[in-house]
């Protein structure tokens, strides 16, 4: 029924058709709220859903994201402990290398010293033997 279709009555309209319509309009308005009710629900369980999917994956991330940091603090630590090796083994090879440098310089100062002396040792017997010539 429309408002159009309503009767008129002493002093208006048909009581009976304006309970009618009103009836009807209710029905109406009752039935969309229901839909939209629905629809709404429908919504909200999708959203529900969405979001406990996301707090998983967070949660998730969440964990990986401490076993990351624990196996970088881990590997940190390692480091450390390899560059403080590294360091000592670098000082260590230093000052081999500075005691094979000092040993080769007294090496070679004692070759030079007996390499002079051999000079030295050759010239003076041909000096005796030109002096003995020079007799």
């Amino acid at each position: 029924m429309e408002l159009k279709d309503l009767r008129t009555a002493l002093f208006g309209f048909s009581k009976s058709d304006v309970c009618a319509y009103i009836s009807q309009l209710n029905a109406v308005y009752e039935r969309r709220g229901e839909q939209r009710g629905r629809e709404q629900q429908e919504v909200l369980d999708e959203v529900n859903r969405k979001n406990e999917a996301l707090t998983n994956a967070a949660s998730r991330l969440s964990q990986e994201n401490t076993e990351l940091q624990r196996k970088n603090d881990e590997l940190q630590s390692r480091l450390q402990e390899t560059a403080a090796l590294l360091d000592r083994q670098t000082g260590e090879w230093r000052r081999r290398l500075e005691e094979m440098r000092r040993a080769i310089t007294v090496a070679m100062e004692d070759v030079d010293r007996q390499l002079n002396g051999a000079e030295e040792w050759i010239a003076a017997p041909q000096t005796e033997q030109g002096d003995e010539n020079d007799q």
